[in-house]
């Protein structure tokens, strides 16, 4: 059907009918239906890359060691890398990567900000030091059960290496947990018959909802698992990074309007003044509202 300029729905409609217009009409059904989905080839070989080489250098830089990308002993188990937007340029410039970006739009809305950036490698073994446990992304926000059916929080994954199977360390679901509106009740993954491995080639996006179940396996291969995590969430959520203080002007300056805005330039809240401009306030609260969804 054609999409018009429905009043209820008046800002779901251009969203909606941006996904329809680049194809990923389907991509949302999956969301709705298993609560993930996902955009294979959403980044080309070079920059998938060059963020590969980009997290594996920030990594070395932090520890002091170099990765070795042919074994992976020398990081073994599940690594975390947190705050990696400014880091190098790429990571500021994939954050705008329209497809997965108009999917967390249709999942948060218009208003949503950039919550946090990171990449979660991992080498071989670490038993249980080596695999995620089942979670989901809501859980760290202090939000009692039952959870909203709709999503507060989302998260795109991308795969920085090919993901061929469990054993590959590769990341995993249980699709139509979101419907739940629950944490988990298992955590062990290596026990859980409910999740499946994400199986993919690298350069994909995995676009998932916040109540979405999920984890990774042990890798247990020689060599590396290496992801890239744009985590978003509502305006009104307290974001994991502080993007709104510590962006810089030159940054801002380069890019868009829309990323000042994930950047949390124009949420309503966390005033630094004794006494702020509260019709302004008002304003940005009412304009963030109506663009929910």
């Amino acid at each position: 059907m054609e999409i018009g300029d429905w009043a209820v729905s008046q800002e779901l409609n251009e969203i909606y009918q941006q996904a329809r217009d680049s194809g990923l009409e389907s991509n949302i059904a999956e969301l709705d239906a298993y609560g993930f989905t996902v955009i294979e080839n959403a980044l080309s070989d070079a920059v998938t890359d060059q963020l590969a080489e980009a997290v594996l250098g920030v990594a070395e830089k932090r520890t002091g060691k170099k990765p070795d990308v042919t074994t992976g002993e020398t990081h073994p188990g599940l690594q975390l890398q947190m705050g990696l937007l400014f880091q190098d340029r790429i990571f500021e410039d994939v954050l705008m990567e329209e497809p997965a970006l108009v999917l967390i739009t249709y999942l948060l809305g218009k208003s949503c900000v950039l919550s946090s950036v990171a990449s979660h490698f991992k080498g071989p073994g670490g038993g249980n030091r080596g695999q995620l446990a089942l979670h989901s992304d809501i859980q760290g926000n202090g939000v009692p059960v039952p959870l909203p059916s709709y999503a507060q929080v989302a998260n795109c994954n991308y795969a920085l290496t090919d993901y061929t199977e469990a054993d590959d360390g590769v990341l995993a679901m249980v699709p139509g947990s979101h419907k739940l509106c629950r944490y988990p009740d298992e955590w062990d993954l290596s026990k859980s018959t409910k999740a499946i491995p994400v199986i993919v080639p690298k350069g994909s996006a995995i676009i998932f909802h916040g109540n979405t179940f999920h984890g990774s396996y042990e890798r247990k291969k020689p060599g590396f698992r290496i992801n890239l995590s744009y985590y978003f969430c509502r305006h009104y959520m307290d974001p994991t990074e502080g993007f709104r203080d510590t962006v810089s002007e030159e940054m801002l300056e380069r890019n868009s309007e829309r990323f000042a805005q994930l950047m949390g330039t124009t949420r309503p809240r966390g005033w630094s003044e004794a006494n702020p401009d509260l019709s302004g306030v008002a304003i940005r609260s009412r304009l963030s509202a109506n663009q929910y969804r």
